[in-house]
């Protein structure tokens, strides 16, 4: 597999990371919603769990967007038309 297509690859796949913790915070957060059945000091409890697991997947996708801020302006540094390398 070339160089290009790695990256292309990659630059996927971090998205759906980001996609993923997204979705998945969500899903804790509905989660923490329904738990009416239970007895309130349990129902405080699973719900705090729930916010926890749903704040824990916000700030992983926050701290990924942060590292990985400039990763499309790197590979745009490191693109060579294909005509320039062939010349090469």
């Amino acid at each position: 597999m070339r160089w290009s297509e790695e990256v292309t690859l990659l630059m996927e796949e971090m998205r759906r990371v980001k996609q993923f913790l997204s979705w998945q915070a969500d899903w804790w957060d509905e989660k923490a919603c329904r738990h009416d059945d239970l007895e309130p000091a349990q129902k405080e409890g699973v719900v705090a769990y729930a916010r926890r697991q749903a704040a824990m997947r916000r700030e992983m996708r926050a701290r990924f967007e942060v590292q990985w801020r400039h990763a499309a302006e790197w590979v745009a540094l490191g693109e060579v038309d294909n005509e320039d390398s062939e010349e090469m």
